[in-house]
């Protein structure tokens, strides 16, 4: 789905079916890294909001977030 450039609601259908059908989540990042060099970088990176979401990570919270006091 990330190598077709699909909207960011079927990335986070796929991980939560991708994770309760057991697969883990580094397994699910590697497959971003996996097919990185052949989808290119741009719809890698055009599928993280997605599979964030699945994840259950907050991006904009996470991004909005710094370590300087």
């Amino acid at each position: 789905m990330a190598a077709a450039g699909a909207p960011a609601a079927c990335l986070e259908w796929s991980v939560t079916r991708s994770l309760a059908a057991g697969a883990t989540e580094d397994e699910i990042t590697g497959v971003l890294l996996a097919i990185a060099p052949v989808a290119g970088l741009g719809r890698v990176v055009s599928a993280v909001p997605g599979l964030a979401i699945g994840l259950g990570y907050d991006l904009e919270t996470a991004l909005m977030e710094t370590d300087d006091p």
